[in-house]
């Protein structure tokens, strides 16, 4: 069975136009870390990942720039097609952007969110985990220094997790990174959760960004490997 690229135009077109007038796209994917640029006001950023470990499941994630200080976020989590419910989570959250880069301080941000699980009886706060953390970025060039540090508490646990990651743009449409992350539990201090990722991100249009990365565990309770395919898009309101 063959496909035509070009059905897909129709839904293209409207978002390679948008690109003429968009401000610099900037995706948080495919990373685990967050970024620190928020989605600038009076538009929406759509990035979606489809990960194949043990099992498949998938995530969509809606950003929506507020003010050019504040965005709003909203995801379907834990994504199965063939279960139903066929999303195992929702978060809402939202960023404020402290500072921008100027040569003399780093960009960063500040978040704030609340995930709740879709359990057999519906959503409940009380299975709610919040989460709070600083998004921290540099450039130098055509190299970026991404760093993610804060906690997350679910019932009586407490966590505190990092990420920190580098990348570099190859050309003007690709771009390639690597990144560590992990977590431990206050409670007990049972060891370091820590995995590694890293792929190539591929940008056809200005406000188009496809992209694949892997990962792995590197202590006994890090991740499990996985290989992950994603894409990025921004629309106007």
């Amino acid at each position: 069975m063959s496909f035509n690229i070009r059905l897909l135009l129709p839904f293209f077109i409207p978002i390679i136009i948008t690109g003429q007038e968009s401000p610099q796209f900037s995706a948080g994917r495919p990373s685990a870390g967050e970024p620190s640029t928020v989605v600038p006001k009076g538009f929406f950023q759509v990035e979606s990942g489809w990960r194949k470990n043990e099992s498949r499941s998938g995530n969509v994630l809606v950003r929506m720039g507020l003010t050019n200080r504040i965005e709003l976020r909203f995801s379907l989590d834990d994504i199965i097609t063939d279960h139903e419910p066929f999303y195992g989570g929702f978060m809402g959250g939202i960023m404020y952007q402290m500072t921008k880069e100027d040569g003399k301080r780093p960009e960063s941000a500040l978040y704030v969110t609340v995930s709740v699980s879709n359990r057999d009886d519906g959503f409940s706060f009380d299975g709610a985990t919040y989460k709070f953390f600083a998004a921290l970025s540099t450039f130098m060039g055509d190299i970026g220094l991404d760093f993610n540090l804060g906690g997350s508490s679910y019932s009586e646990t407490f966590t505190v997790f990092y990420t920190a990651g580098v990348g570099y743009d190859l050309t003007d449409k690709i771009g390639v990174f690597i990144e560590a992350y992990g977590h431990v539990l206050t409670s007990g201090f049972p060891g370091l959760a820590q995995s590694v990722d890293g792929g190539i991100n591929y940008r056809p249009f200005p406000v188009v960004q496809i992209d694949i990365n892997g990962g792995l565990g590197l202590t006994e309770k890090g991740e499990g490997t996985f290989v992950e395919v994603g894409l990025a898009f921004r629309l106007p309101h």
